[in-house]
């Protein structure tokens, strides 16, 4: 299901049936580029990649308390080669997630 066929349901209060999920992943991590969307592709699946537009071709700063590791995220050309679709399905979306990502303990409740 793409995220804008899971929007229309949305708003029509459609319940999806079967084996039918909306699959995203957070913040574009590069091992994406070759560990998902390599199989999903493969499998005909369809995702949404939700980017982090400050951090695009730069390694995690802001996650690393989750993480313990230093992560690369995708790079402007990855993003190219994922949004020409060659050799994916339509339905791969990628959107902007935010552009920065504010540290939770920092934050307002309000700006949560």
């Amino acid at each position: 299901m793409t995220l804008r066929e899971f929007a229309a349901g949305v708003q029509r209060a459609d319940v999806p049936t079967g084996n039918v999920f909306l699959l995203t992943f957070d913040d574009g991590y590069a091992s994406l580029a070759g560990s998902a969307y390599p199989i999903l592709a493969d499998l005909g699946f369809t995702a949404t990649t939700f980017l982090i537009t400050d951090y695009i071709g730069k390694m995690n700063t802001w996650d690393l308390q989750y993480t313990w590791n230093r992560l690369q995220h995708l790079s402007w050309p990855q993003i190219e080669q994922r949004a020409s679709r060659r050799g994916s399905r339509p339905g791969n979306r990628l959107s902007i997630w935010r552009r920065r990502y504010p540290r939770p303990a920092a934050c307002s409740e309000r700006r949560l």
